[in-house]
């Protein structure tokens, strides 16, 4: 209690208010039967574009070309008929007209993401989505085996941008809240082997970490034979978790305790992984999810980019905002005692997805599950430039015999896609390169297809 209590003062300082109230209030509505979960989150969604319709002049402009009120919007159905998708291109090509006009630009915080294709994207936010914020912040650390504020957490982060807006009251709260950060954007044997004994020493409750930054560790620690630390529970966050990182990850930690986490900078959390590994739970409390096929929402299960409404930002409200991220609508259904609503891991950004002729899709997890048999490649990293070819670049352990498995693994990917792949080439390297964000891409698709 009193590390929150600490917490929420320091926070108090910045002017991000009640965060304390906001985290409980996050795990009672958490429990509540679903129907009652999306009651107050289509009113919060209503409020959010009541607000944009009086106050942000994109949306001002919208509803008097269509001669809309808000009591037009009454049902889902209307929601998707009036209010367009937008997107990264059009939000910056507009972006003063998606500033509220009630919020002093100087007053805003402006943040920015240049995503995993490295496009930069400017927004701003305000201090009541930032409280919301970190109030969610908390309760998904919370589903990683109970961790509790003032319980030892550390932070393995390869964002440069995170670590520009590092000041002195991050420090002291870090001190206060027993938490710990490494930037890992760049990463070489002895920075990893400086980590690795700091974790020992410090013996973490739970990791935050992109997954490719852990991955660096652990090869570190098997090639120099050394002691992994302990550690609760790991959660994952801002690039896919393949199911050989998850699997490596659990064997050197000794842990099933690994969650995966989604969001982005523009949204914060969109949904965390079960308690329980069933799905991720969707934090409904702060973002209105569509899953958008061919133009259409998909109600019940089913496959579709990703478009996010955040209901707690007014200084530039993101209505209908396209991520090009894939995943699926899932049962909700879960006896975790969790009643949020749920969608599967994501399957990637649609330039992390192979895409076929007829606008089908090859799961990036395809090439995990093929290249995880082989013991003698580091990293991988998939990449298509037309529909019936890819080239494989692959980063050895080691130089000998590589080229006698590219015909198996070759003759796999062919079966296995069902010849809708049937050419493969290999290049080898030391290392993958990570994108302009620091992030790790397994799969970069440069064909255009989409789910819209």
């Amino acid at each position: 209690m009193k590390f929150l209590l600490v917490y929420n003062l320091l926070n108090q300082i910045r002017g991000y208010k009640n965060i304390n109230t906001k985290y409980r209030f996050l795990l009672s509505t958490q429990s509540k039967p679903l129907n009652e979960i999306k009651k107050f989150q289509w009113e919060k969604l209503i409020s959010i574009l009541k607000y944009a319709s009086k106050n942000v002049p994109f949306y001002i402009r919208l509803f008097r070309r269509k001669n809309l009120t808000i009591n037009k919007i009454s049902r889902y159905e209307d929601f998707a008929k009036y209010i367009p998708i937008v997107d990264k291109k059009i939000i910056s090509e507009e972006l003063e007209d998606f500033i509220s006009k009630k919020r002093k630009k100087e007053n805003l915080i402006l943040n920015y993401s240049s995503g995993t294709t490295g496009t930069p994207f400017c927004f701003y936010q305000d201090k009541h989505f930032i409280s919301w914020a970190k109030a969610h912040q908390l309760r998904n650390y919370h589903w990683c085996k109970n961790y509790s504020l003032g319980d030892k957490i550390a932070l393995l982060w390869g964002s440069e941008i995170y670590f520009k807006k590092k000041d002195l009251l991050d420090k002291i709260s870090n001190k206060f809240i027993n938490r710990i950060e490494f930037n890992t954007f760049f990463l070489n044997e002895n920075k990893a082997k400086y980590i690795i004994k700091k974790l020992n020493d410090f013996q973490p409750h739970l990791i935050s970490t992109y997954p490719s930054s852990l991955m660096y560790l652990i090869r570190v620690i098997k090639k120099y034979n050394l002691k992994p630390f302990k550690v609760k529970a790991i959660q994952t966050t801002s690039e896919p978790l393949l199911p050989v990182m998850r699997n490596a990850i659990s064997e050197c930690f000794n842990t099933t305790n690994v969650f995966d986490k989604y969001g982005s900078r523009e949204t914060n959390v969109i949904a965390h992984e079960c308690p329980l590994h069933k799905g991720m739970h969707i934090n409904a409390e702060n973002n209105f999810v569509e899953f958008i096929k061919n133009g259409s929402s998909i109600e019940k299960e089913g496959l579709g980019e990703i478009v996010v409404t955040n209901l707690n930002n007014k200084a530039m409200p993101l209505i209908r905002y396209r991520t090009g991220d894939i995943a699926a609508r899932i049962d909700p259904s879960c006896n975790c005692g969790i009643n949020l609503p749920k969608m599967s891991f994501l399957k990637g950004r649609k330039s992390d997805i192979i895409w076929t002729r007829d606008n089908g899709m090859i799961d990036s997890y395809l090439f995990s599950y093929v290249l995880m048999k082989y013991d003698i490649f580091e990293q991988f990293q998939v990449i298509q430039d037309d529909y019936d070819s890819i080239v494989i670049k692959l980063a050895p352990k080691t130089k000998l015999n590589i080229k006698s498995y590219e015909k198996e693994i070759r003759t796999r990917i062919i079966k296995l896609s069902e010849g809708m792949i049937n050419k493969i080439d290999f290049r080898y390297c030391d290392t993958i390169q990570v994108s302009n964000s620091g992030k790790y891409r397994p799969v970069i698709s440069n064909i255009g297809a989409s789910f819209l």
